[in-house]
């Protein structure tokens, strides 16, 4: 048996939800930044590996010192879907 699975109506069930997490995720970010701006990357990593265990998901530390980094620096970063 075949399943043949409309990739366009799965996008257009999908997307929604992304956008959705993007912006939660965003949201969160901003107001990381501003309050960690300055602050020393270990302890905004912990704060960035929090803020995806808080919406059931999780980072490696690599990419949440990545994410810390950049706040640190006073840079935003920005989820898209």
């Amino acid at each position: 048996m075949r399943i043949k699975i409309d990739e366009k109506a799965l996008k257009k069930l999908v997307e929604p939800a992304l956008r959705d997490t993007a912006k939660t995720y965003n949201k969160d970010f901003e107001s990381l930044s501003r309050t960690h701006q300055g602050r020393p990357v270990e302890e905004i990593r912990r704060e960035v590996k929090r803020i995806f265990k808080k919406h059931g998901g999780s980072i490696d530390a690599a990419e949440a010192a990545q994410y810390a980094q950049i706040i640190s620096e006073g840079k935003q970063v920005k989820f898209e879907a």
